[in-house]
Order: C-alpha cells, then structure tokens, then sequence
C-alpha cells in the first residue's frame, strides 16, 4: 500500500500529537502531512525549508518543542501540531565537527522495555515502512 510518493532521501518520520506525519528529507528540509479518512495523505506542506536540515527529527514529550538537526547543528522551535507551524528558532549547539558521522552512538533497546504508547509508535512506523516497499493505494 503505497502511502506517500514524491518524497527524497527521507532521513526521519515522526507523528505529532494530532496524527501529523512530518518528514526530514535531506534535501528539502521538513515537511508536514495530514491524512483523510481513507488513511491517504490529504495534505501536504512544507514546514521548514532548508537543506541542512538532514540529520535527525524529533519532538518533545508533549509535541510543542520540535528539534532538527543538520551535519554541524541542532535546532529548536516552539511547534503547534494543531495550525502545523512554528516559531521561534533557537540553536542549540553548533560547530558540531563534520566528521562526526563516525561517532554516533547506537542503542539498542529491547521492545518491551518500551512504553505501550512507544511499542504501539514502533508498530505503526514498521507498517507504514512495509507498506511504502510493498506499493500502495494512494493515488
């Protein structure tokens, strides 16, 4: 079932509070999508435009504090999941060191130290993923 089309390098997926899908694409920036009733995106919009913006995606615990980071910083800004927008841009750390890369740290976590509402998260992405590789509906 396909999903979503149109979109490059895809770098990180996370969902709002409202069930907004928003999409870090490395080189476009994040963009913001909602859905209709069939399940299909219905809407899609560009929430920040930029490319160095392709490293990772997240939000805050209570989804108003949204955080993107790029190759050399990372960024903050205050997100309204219900208008899908932001403001006020902050720079968290900078001068990260481009050669980084190799110096990410990776954790394993076992699935069922996770939280229901995470475990459930973590099913729902792997299905989209095996949806977007098996094709899809949406037109």
């Amino acid at each position: 079932m396909k999903i979503a089309g149109g979109l490059k390098q895809v770098r990180t997926i996370v969902w709002d509070t409202e069930g907004n899908m928003l999409v870090a694409e490395s080189s476009r920036g994040i963009s913001v999508h909602t859905f209709g009733d069939d399940g299909c995106i219905s809407s899609s919009s560009m929430l920040i435009s930029g490319a160095q913006l392709n490293h990772g995606l997240a939000l805050s615990p209570d989804g108003t504090t949204l955080y993107a980071s790029g190759e050399t910083a990372v960024y903050s800004w205050t997100y309204d999941p219900v208008a899908r927008t932001i403001s006020n841009q902050k720079t968290l750390i900078s001068g990260i060191s481009s050669g980084i890369h190799c110096k990410y740290l990776h954790y394993t976590v076992s699935f069922f130290e996770l939280s229901q509402s995470s475990r459930r998260s973590l099913l729902l992405l792997l299905l989209l993923l095996l949806l977007l590789l098996l094709g899809g509906v949406c037109p």
